[in-house]
């Protein structure tokens, strides 16, 4: 925390994908661990389904200190319509 009161995270390894696991977190992180994706690994899993982007919300937390940083993004899509031949 710094003076303010504000969280800071250091983000190490954020292009490094899969499997990871912290003594320092409480619960399932820290206990059975949790896989990291990046954004575009999401996003473009959506395009290449047949789904079109429609709407994309971070949702805050609402305790602790990771109302900086959205814990949570949710995505609206649709299934893309077949192109007519």
């Amino acid at each position: 925390m710094d003076d303010a009161g504000r969280a800071h995270r250091t983000v190490t390894g954020y292009f490094t994908e899969g499997h990871w696991r912290s003594d320092l977190r409480h619960g399932p992180p820290g206990k059975i661990g949790a896989y990291h994706r990046t954004l575009a690994t999401f996003l473009n899993g959506l395009a290449r389904s047949g789904l079109d982007l429609a709407q994309v919300a971070e949702i805050p937390a609402t305790a602790g200190s990771w109302r900086e940083v959205p814990p949570v993004i949710a995505a609206v899509a649709t299934r893309r319509q077949p192109s007519a031949v």
